[in-house]
Formats: structure tokens, sequence, C-alpha cells
């Protein structure tokens, strides 16, 4: 079980203790932490709205960022060559890289995750037409054995 320890100047602001086996199973916050946590998420959001548009990849653009309640969404342009198409491999690829990115490298997301919170991804191509999305949750965390 994480303990939350503190609140500090990072991504989120959050400064986690663990114990036990280090695998979060819930996370208790009272009102005043996770009012900290979303000021520090909606800090985090504007300042990638501010910035964007960010490559984040190869073929894709961070366009913006906003939190709906416990959805986080983030939506992306994915910069194909000209006349070139997303193929569903390719879509495949990126959505397991932003599993495994949300669940085991970015630590800052999977602390959302485990608060209970979705990140919601979202790639449209070059003139705006939806291509594909990925819901992770801590649940998508599991599956995939992260």
């Amino acid at each position: 079980m994480w303990r939350l320890t503190g609140v500090g100047a990072g991504f989120l602001g959050v400064i986690l203790s663990c114990g036990g086996q280090g695998q979060a199973d819930t996370i208790d916050l009272d009102a005043n932490t996770r009012a900290a946590v979303e000021k520090g998420m909606d800090e985090r959001i504007a300042l990638i709205n501010r910035s964007a548009p960010i490559a984040v990849a190869p073929h894709q653009k961070l366009i913006s960022a906003a939190r709906h309640g416990e959805v986080v969404l983030y939506r992306y342009e994915l910069t194909l060559e000209p006349g070139g198409s997303a193929t569903p491999k390719f879509i495949k690829m990126i959505a397991d890289d932003v599993i495994k990115s949300n669940c085991k490298e970015n630590k800052d997301t999977r602390v959302l995750l485990d608060l209970g919170y979705e990140l919601k991804h979202v790639w449209y191509d070059q003139q705006g037409n939806f291509v594909s999305n990925v819901l992770v949750k801590k649940q998508s965390c599991i599956s995939a054995g992260l």
C-alpha cells in the first residue's frame, strides 16, 4: 500500500513512500491532499497547453490536454508522410507504448492511476479526423503485467 507523505513541487507534487510489496492497492487521500494533487495536475495541464504542440515521438505531436473530473484527456496529432496512413500495427504499437509509459516508466502517471484517475489518449490525423484512442486505468496496468 502506498502512503502519501507530503506534497511538494513536482509534476503532481506528490512524494510517496511505499511499504509492503511495493505495488499500490489503494491510496487514501484526505480532501485537502486530493485538492493539492488536482491543483498540481491542472497546473501541469496548463503548462502542456501553453507549450503545445509538443513532439512526443516520431510522427506524434501532443496538441492539448484537459482534465474532466477523474479523467485526464491527451489529444495527439499523427504527423505521417503525405499519403501515409496509420496502420493497425502502428496504432497497436503506439497504444502499447502509452500503456507501458503510463503504467511503468512515468511514476507520476502511475500514481494518478493508483488514485483512480483514468488517462485517455486520443489520436487524430493532420486533417483532424479521429484515428484511435486508448483509455489507461489501473486495471490496464494489471492486465499488462506492469
